[in-house]
């Protein structure tokens, strides 16, 4: 019962956190960004009015960027040459407090007004993930999909989204959080993506002696559960 009470309280004080998931610093402190090589519109992280962004949107009829969460977002291309392009970051250990994470995205691309221009017959989907892994085994715990840009198609403004990943299986995991984007060809049309406003979302923490009674009670059920 011990160790089972030693865990819990471990897990409860060691939870996972996300540094700068606003992108308030203006930068991408506290972020990896890999896999980026030749790509029409770079990522970047960019506030005020969105100056960049927004001429890169008008350009093709793309949604406006506006403000999400705070003066900063996230952008990316979402095309260019074939690569795939991750901003991940270690958020620690999930633990039984942690419900989910939530972040706010947009999106918007063209796979079909250039693809005589393209070279390719056929047009391959392009895709935006998330991906959470384990950082003791390496092991993919989950992969959810958040656009998939089906070739030869265009959507203009996919709308403001929030989105909610629930962490039920992840408790006591140590891991992980990238967005991917999986570019499958050179050069198939322009896109955008908004990012923001990345965070954790918890359950509300027990006052000590309702937190201490929940361990004795969980330890109970597990003894009980021994004896069976």
């Amino acid at each position: 019962m011990k160790q089972l009470l030693a865990l819990l309280l471990a897990t409860s004080l060691n939870g996972a956190t996300i540094i700068n998931g606003g992108f308030e610093t203006g930068d991408l402190t506290g972020w990896t960004f890999a896999g980026e090589t030749s790509t029409s519109y770079q990522s970047k992280v960019e506030g005020g009015q969105f100056s960049t962004s927004t001429a890169w949107s008008n350009q093709f009829g793309f949604f406006t960027p506006e403000q999400m969460e705070g003066n900063y977002s996230f952008f990316s291309g979402f095309d260019g040459r074939v690569q795939e392009i991750t901003l991940s970051q270690n958020i620690g250990i999930i633990d039984v407090f942690t419900q989910a994470v939530a972040f706010d995205v947009r999106a918007g691309w063209d796979l079909k007004t250039y693809k005589t221009q393209s070279g390719y017959e056929v047009i391959e989907d392009r895709e935006i993930k998330v991906i959470i892994i384990d950082n003791d085994t390496g092991e993919t715990l989950l992969s959810q999909s958040l656009f998939n840009a089906v070739g030869e198609t265009i959507q203009l403004d996919s709308g403001f989204q929030t989105v909610g990943i629930g962490f039920e299986e992840l408790v006591g995991k140590d891991v992980t959080m990238s967005f991917v984007q999986n570019i499958p060809q050179n050069f198939t049309g322009p896109a955008l993506i908004q990012l923001d406003n990345i965070r954790l979302q918890a359950v509300a923490i027990p006052e000590p002696s309702t937190f201490l009674f929940l361990c004795y009670s969980l330890a109970a059920i597990f003894l009980l559960r021994r004896r069976a």
